[in-house]
């Protein structure tokens, strides 16, 4: 099951960004980029995700990306977030 974390919340709530980890990181890798976006789009909610077994995620003995990418779509969809960017690197 990924794990999302609100890294800031924008003042406005007007914009969502999502950011996704390279591989075998976690999102803890985002955290300084996203305190630079933060101070230079302050309506952007930054919202960070941990893929099974990273950061703050439990780990799973079986997961697809594709099957990730279903569980943030409606974990997103649970937080009223529906048209979020979602940024991230290449495996």
């Amino acid at each position: 099951m990924i794990s999302l974390r609100t890294f800031y919340s924008g003042s406005k709530n007007e914009h969502s960004l999502v950011l996704l980890h390279a591989f075998p990181l976690s999102s803890i890798m985002y955290e300084r980029a996203a305190a630079v976006i933060a101070e230079h789009a302050p309506s952007y909610n930054i919202i960070l995700a941990d893929f099974p077994g990273f950061g703050t995620a439990a780990a799973e003995t079986s997961w697809t990306l594709s099957g990730s990418m279903v569980e943030l779509h409606s974990k997103l969809g649970e937080l009223g977030i529906g048209s979020p960017v979602i940024a991230g690197l290449s495996m």
